[in-house]
């Protein structure tokens, strides 16, 4: 299967349109349509939107994740990229509320 194939079957199996996943993670419907048809790819942001929506297990996340044709697990480029993010909306954040370290 593909991850169009396996993000439909998810999303019937729990219940929800094309059109409500489409609302739920904040993108159109046509999109959630082309990913489901093999129309087009996801990012990795994508895909955990989808599994944060349809509250996929870990197993089930990374299935859709190998689909896709992502690398799953902890490679370190990856967790790098995760810490920066998290640093700079740490910086955001204080410099929002008045620079508290």
């Amino acid at each position: 299967m593909d991850l169009g194939q396996y993000v439909r079957t998810y999303r019937e199996d729990r219940g929800f349109s094309s059109r409500e996943l489409s609302r739920m993670i904040g993108v159109s419907s046509s999109v959630i349509s082309k990913i489901e048809n093999a129309e087009r790819s996801a990012t990795r942001e994508t895909i955990q939107k989808i599994a944060d929506a349809l509250r996929l297990n870990r197993a089930e996340h990374a299935v859709l994740l190998k689909s896709a044709g992502y690398e799953v697990g902890t490679d370190r480029k990856e967790l790098n990229r995760l810490v920066n993010q998290i640093s700079d909306e740490l910086d955001e954040l204080r410099q929002k509320i008045g620079g508290i370290n």
